[in-house]
């Protein structure tokens, strides 16, 4: 993959980015064609339905025969998508770090007991951590400037 080679010279630079201008027009020209050819269809009659009616048809069809991503495309459009927010859980407040351990040993035991799943929980965790970082530095903050207010009295 010659593209793939260290740039040589300031003019190899600009051919090479005139190049992937030209094909990234060009793949944005062929996009747009083929979203205009796919909605003339879908306009388009197939007998007594319109295109759209017909390919919500044909998707139908593929759920019942028990097509998984037909079904996780139906649900997705039809407003039936697995949940996307938790249900409701009781959680220790974090005001410190301290509170952490407190915290996760919480949410391991929503995962284990099926209260959330380990996707929920590992995000949970990892706004924890998150938190936990601001928590540990408005903490610094907070003894900087004690520190500061300290020194400047001695001066």
């Amino acid at each position: 993959m010659s593209n793939l080679k260290p740039v040589q010279s300031t003019d190899e630079a600009r051919a090479r980015g005139r190049a992937g201008g030209v094909a990234s027009g060009k793949a944005r020209r062929e996009k747009k064609s083929l979203r205009e050819r796919l909605q003339a269809l879908l306009d388009s009659r197939v007998g007594d339905m319109t295109g759209l009616d017909a390919a919500a048809h044909a998707l139908f069809e593929r759920v019942l025969s028990g097509d998984v991503k037909a079904f996780e495309i139906l649900a997705a459009h039809t407003g039936q998508a697995p949940r996307q927010t938790l249900e409701p859980i009781d959680l220790p407040d974090v005001k410190t770090v301290a509170d952490l351990p407190a915290f996760t040993a919480a949410l391991l035991r929503a995962v284990a007991g099926g209260r959330l799943t380990v996707a929920e929980g590992n995000q949970l965790a990892a706004l924890a951590g998150v938190h936990g970082k601001v928590l540990e530095l408005s903490e610094l903050e907070r003894r900087i400037s004690a520190l500061e207010k300290g020194d400047a009295g001695h001066e």
